[in-house]
């Protein structure tokens, strides 16, 4: 059926082909097409309105030619400009797909092929707007000429639409259309390639694509899962035990169960009766007697598989496995016998007899057979066999019995290979031993011979040699002779019958020699010795290879000959005789040829560089001419015109650590063997980039409100232009830094900060080699001159004066000490004193003097601008009461508030200081 299939393809190729040549209409060119095709393929060439030729849940696909949201689950855009997309849903072993492009044309998309367009199971189709009708049709693509269509159609067209921009289309096919000549098997969860094509403008296939692509790596078809495989039983009177394979594809999600599908009606018509998480369950709701079929399928996120085979199964009384299995043997011969199963299931049964030479396998089956016993001949005596038994009725088979081995012993097998090379009256006899010594070892050899190839007599043995001197032979005449072998069990077959011819007839040629070649074998020898007459002609014999034996090929007069047309590769065994007016001499000494040629071009060579050397890859010839490659030589060139030989090696790879980065290198390989040098490989290029080194004249610069790093270029970039860097930060020099950024830039702004932070940084290279060594770090001070102190305010006692302020309130370094300025009357202003804290006490001061200050903030970056200038003047306070004064506009904070520590006794007066919260509070009282 598989031949009819694909002669079918090629008649419709031809037709196809003829059609196009004919410049006829698409549409004509597939009517004749179809027409052989009628009753065969389930294509639709129908209008503008298309019915499904399955039932498909209207919720699943909507069968009107436009793509609606949400209608089918999952995409693929294959091409952005011009737009080209894939649509699909996978419904129980049925995908629905469809196809839509910005083009008015037609368009064809094509998985799982090998090459350009060869072996891609291809879907072709367009909307012929003039005609008002829509055509497709599965095809398969043979090379770069118009994909023909299959033999069988097994896509079926719903809808279809196009507009001046726009063409969709929508159909469906089975995963596993069952043509397996040109279809695809389609595995939810398994890798494709995938490949498209569309004319922009045109719907008549015959004109070349305008566009066509790839899609990069393959696509992954997402779906239920594909169908489970395998499903097998075993019954009892009471149950059916169901196994089967998980499906080849998970459609892209993991399995969640598997349900289980019974039938008691012919199987035309399945209920669920149970789901497995396992690859296995056990129907236990059977009625004994009763046929079933059941199937299975597989399910996950996405959904539910089609079907697994069927399998047909009547529970009967449960059938087991032969017992007592044992074997004996006679020469040549064994014999398997067993006794007949507990259980037969209640129907007749018969057995199968599996046969192997190791232990585990593989068995093969040798015979069925309705008795207890069974006899295999002819097996060779000194081998070891192994045997088991089944019993098998209509519906099951039982397990395997025990496995019993048996080695027969018996005579040997035949000696092989007699030649004889005739003397004065003498004949010289060899051979090969037997294949096996029957398991005994070999004692001696019977030599026979006759006159009339008739009447054979033996006429000597040879204890272990394999050559026999005959004397007893007169010149002129013909003798046959065979050989047997002798071991404890008896005397073997004869081997081959050879015919020799003594003296007179020519004495063998010699010093055969042999030159090999493209499909040719050249063999020459010395000219034969015609024992007083003329040698006339030699007679060439070769050895058929499958036969073991030596068939004439050529009688030639000249002492040498040409065999032509043979397989490079194979050996080819020949010998010679002369013949002169008596007769032919005996056979010349063996000589073996083997054709052969210089090999074809090595496949797959790549190239990948390293951190600092470029490796090559490559594998071997498809055809090494018939000889093995000795070696590969690797030509290498910077320009690709130069090239040398950098390397010789008997590997198919190689490391080329001699290189430079930043610098071209082209290869190719050239296979050799004992011929001489193969056809060279296409030239491969790559561009070897090393390791960058690091930045140099890394500095960094503290903004005020980031931190601003910069560089200079890596001195060595590794041969690449396409350098980046790596920003690396950490407080602690030293210490594991973390990626804070990456840039191409020279630049980096940090804003990511705190103040009074120093902040350590480092930079990385990074090129198409990988990444260089981080840089030294460079550290930076998030700090800035303070602002200037804030709200200063000045309260004058008796002989006092308290200054307060608030520190600066603006987001850059705080200060880290104050600098009080004072100037006395109109005096200048000089650094009186320093604290720590947002106020100053001035002890140092006279009544009824004026006294003007303003305040500094200082850290380690520098001092601020100056505070606002306060002035005051202190003088004898009279009062009687306790007066509180608060400062800076703060509330008043009653005495028990305060902290005794800070009670100040000068002169007549208690000062009392506090600070609370943001405030300083002053408290004077008249002793």
């Amino acid at each position: 059926m598989r031949v009819v299939l694909v002669l079918l393809h090629i008649l419709i190729y031809l037709l196809y082909q003829i059609s196009l040549m004919m410049k006829k209409s698409i549409f004509v060119s597939f009517g004749i097409i179809f027409i052989l095709l009628l009753g065969m393929n389930n294509i639709q060439l129908t209008g503008v309105e298309f019915k499904p030729t399955t039932e498909i849940s209207t919720d699943a696909i909507s069968i009107d030619g436009v793509i609606g949201t949400n209608e089918y689950t999952h995409s693929l855009v294959m091409k952005t400009s011009p737009y080209v997309k894939m649509y699909y849903n996978i419904i129980r072993g049925e995908i629905f797909m469809a196809l839509e492009m910005d083009a008015k044309g037609w368009i064809s998309v094509g998985y799982e092929g090998t090459g350009a367009m060869s072996g891609y199971d291809m879907i072709t189709g367009g909307f012929d707007a003039t005609l008002n009708q829509a055509y497709i049709f599965d095809a398969f693509g043979i090379g770069k000429v118009v994909p023909p269509p299959d033999g069988i159609q097994n896509i079926n067209l719903f809808a279809a639409s196009e507009s001046s921009t726009r063409t969709i289309l929508e159909f469906s096919r089975n995963l596993n259309t069952g043509d397996s000549v040109a279809d695809k098997v389609l595995i939810p969860g398994k890798l494709v390639t995938m490949v498209w094509a569309l004319h922009a403008s045109s719907d008549d296939i015959s004109i070349e694509h305008t566009i066509a692509g790839k899609v990069s790596g393959g696509y992954v078809f997402i779906g239920p899962p594909a169908a489970p495989s395998t499903l097998t039983k075993s019954v009892t009177e009471t149950s059916v035990s169901l196994s089967w394979t998980p499906p080849a594809g998970d459609g892209g999600s993991p399995l969640i169960n598997y349900k289980i599908y019974r039938s008691d009606n012919n199987g035309s018509s399945y209920v669920q009766v149970g789901t497995s998480t396992s690859t296995s369950y056990v129907d236990t709701t059977v009625t004994t007697g009763v046929i079933y079929y059941y199937k299975v399928t597989a399910v996950n996120n996405n959904g539910e598989s089609g079907d697994s085979n069927v399998i047909v199964a009547l529970p009967l009384g449960l059938i087991t496995e032969p017992r007592s299995v044992s074997a004996s043997y006679t020469s040549e011969q064994v014999t398997i016998n067993w006794l007949t199963p507990t259980s037969t299931g209640g129907i007749p049964i018969h057995y199968n007899v599996y046969k192997s030479m190791n232990l585990s396998g593989p068995f093969l089956k040798i015979g069925t057979t309705q008795s207890t016993s069974f006899t295999d001949t002819p097996v060779l005596n000194g081998f070891t066999y192994y045997y088991y038994i089944t019993s098998e009725n209509i519906y099951n088979e039982s397990l395997k019995s025990t496995t019993v081995s048996v080695t027969p012993i018996g005579v040997s097998s035949e000696p092989r290979f007699l030649s004889i090379i005739n003397g004065d009256n003498s004949a010289n006899l060899s051979w090969t031993k037997p294949v096996t010594d029957g398991g005994y070892p070999i004692t001696q050899y019977k030599i026979y011979r006759s006159s009339d190839n008739v009447n054979f007599v033996n006429i000597g043995t040879n204890s272990s040699q394999t050559g026999f001197l005959d004397n007893g032979v007169l010149n002129s005449f013909t003798y046959y002779y065979y050989i047997t072998s002798i071991n404890q069990a008896g005397e073997s077959k004869k081997s081959a019958v050879q015919r020799v011819t003594i003296a007179n007839t020519p004495l063998p040629p010699t010093n055969l020699t042999k030159t090999e070649g493209d499909s040719f074998v050249y063999i020459s020898w010395n000219p034969a010795d015609g024992r007083g007459y003329t040698v006339l002609n030699y007679t060439v014999y070769k050895m058929d290879a499958q036969s073991g034996t030596f068939s004439l090929v050529k009688i030639t007069s000249t002492n040498s000959y040409n065999d032509t047309g043979l397989k490079n590769g194979q050996t080819y065994v020949y010998q010679i005789t002369a013949n002169n007016s008596v007769g032919e001499s005996g056979y010349s000494f063996q000589i073996t040829g083997s054709p052969s040629t210089t090999p074809g071009q090595v496949q797959n060579l790549t190239v990948k560089s390293y951190i600092s050397s470029i490796g090559l890859t490559w594998k071997a010839p498809k055809d090494d001419g018939g000889a093995a490659i000795t070696h590969y030589n690797i030509y290498r060139s910077t320009d690709n015109s130069s090239f040398s030989k950098t390397k010789t090696t008997q590997l198919r790879y190689f490391l080329d650590k001699n290189v430079t980065p930043g610098t071209n290198y082209y290869y190719y390989v050239i296979s050799v063997n004992k011929n001489g040098y193969g056809t060279t490989s296409p030239v491969t290029y790559i561009k070897l980039i090393g390791l960058p080194s690091n930045v140099t004249n890394l500095t960094g610069v503290f903004t005020g409100v980031s931190n601003v790093i910069k560089w200079e270029s890596s001195v060595d970039t590794g041969g690449s232009s396409n350098l980046s860097y790596e920003i690396y930060r950490t407080f602690v020099k030293d210490s594991p830094p973390i990626l804070i950024g990456k840039t191409s830039q020279l630049n980096y702004t940090d804003s990511d900060i705190i103040f009074d932070e120093t902040y350590y940084y480092s930079i990385m290279v990074v090129n198409e080699a990988g990444k260089g060594d981080r840089s030294a770090y460079v550290g930076v001070l998030t700090s800035s001159i303070p602002d200037k102190p804030e709200s200063l305010s000045i309260l004058a006692g008796d002989k006092i004066i308290v200054l307060s302020w608030l520190p600066p309130q603006s987001n850059k370094s705080v200060a880290q000490l104050y600098l009080v300025y004072r100037a006395e009357g109109n005096g200048s202003f000089t650094n009186y004193a320093n604290t720590t804290e947002f106020y100053f006490i001035d002890y140092n001061v006279k009544n009824n003097v004026s006294y003007s200050y303003h305040i500094i903030a200082k850290n380690q970056i520098g001092l601020s601008q100056r505070s606002d200038i306060v002035t005051g003047t202190p003088q004898k306070v009279n009062v009687e009461t306790i007066q509180v004064t608060t400062v800076s506009n703060y509330k008043t904070i009653y005495y028990d508030n305060f902290d005794i520590s800070a009670i100040m006794t000068t002169s007549n007066i208690f000062i009392i200081i506090g600070v609370f919260g943001a405030g300083i509070y002053v408290i004077t009282k008249l002793k």
